[in-house]
């Protein structure tokens, strides 16, 4: 009977597991820091951080303020625009999606905080700026509605003409949740399409080296 119970509590427990939520959060401003957490385990996805860097940011001063780069969206938006920025970003949350298959519309949409200010030097310019990425960011937001579960109540979309300032900005606060079971089940779909692609490729290479083999043979005779 003991054991029994030690089985069910094991069973429990693994449903437990797999029934708990993955969470991802991501605040994106001047920097893009992305964060993974499963129950009680936190971890730092985005910006990689190794040991030199840990060591150098001890020994930073203030003299060093000069020497500083900009962060990396800010470097997108100084290089690219703003337009094309969020066209980019758009872009690749659409592959990451398309990537995750059926599990796409079990994913659920805690919170998006998404503020675009428009700016430039040129009033004029930012006028326009202003109309293309309205063209973007609502389509773009509203199809992510469609595909994933959204929580309604917590998303402000709000993309604002800034004629007072000469820098765009982009703000993001985000947090999305996936069951680990969906993870799994996604993992082992994955895992079957390369086995079998595997198998294909080896039965191919297998039937051509007989057919080699049978059409020598039939040369010598």
């Amino acid at each position: 009977m003991t054991l029994l119970y030690v089985l069910l509590g094991i069973v429990l427990f693994l449903i437990f597991l797999l029934i708990s939520s993955v969470s991802i959060k991501c605040n994106i401003s001047e920097e893009i820091n992305v964060k993974l957490r499963y129950l009680l385990y936190n971890k730092t996805l985005f910006p990689l951080e190794n040991k030199s860097k840990r060591e150098k940011r001890k020994e930073f001063n203030t003299d060093d303020m000069e020497k500083i780069k900009p962060g990396k969206l800010r470097q997108m938006i100084d290089e690219k625009g703003l337009f094309e920025t969020i066209g980019e970003l758009t872009e690749t949350l659409k592959i990451i999606i398309s990537k995750f298959g059926n599990a796409a519309k079990h994913i659920r949409v805690r919170k998006c905080y998404l503020t675009v200010n428009v700016a430039s030097s040129d009033p004029a310019n930012t006028a326009v700026e202003y109309g293309l990425v309205c063209s973007v960011v609502y389509p773009a937001v509203s199809g992510f509605q469609e595909l994933l579960k959204w929580h309604r109540k917590k998303t402000v979309i709000s993309v604002n003409s800034d004629f007072c300032s000469e820098k765009p900005s982009i703000d993001i606060d985000l947090k999305i949740k996936l069951r680990l079971w969906f993870i799994i089940k996604l993992g082992l779909g994955i895992l079957c399409t390369l086995i079998k692609i595997k198998f294909k490729d080896a039965f191919n290479k297998q039937k051509c080296n007989i057919n080699s083999k049978a059409n020598v043979n039939n040369k010598v005779k």
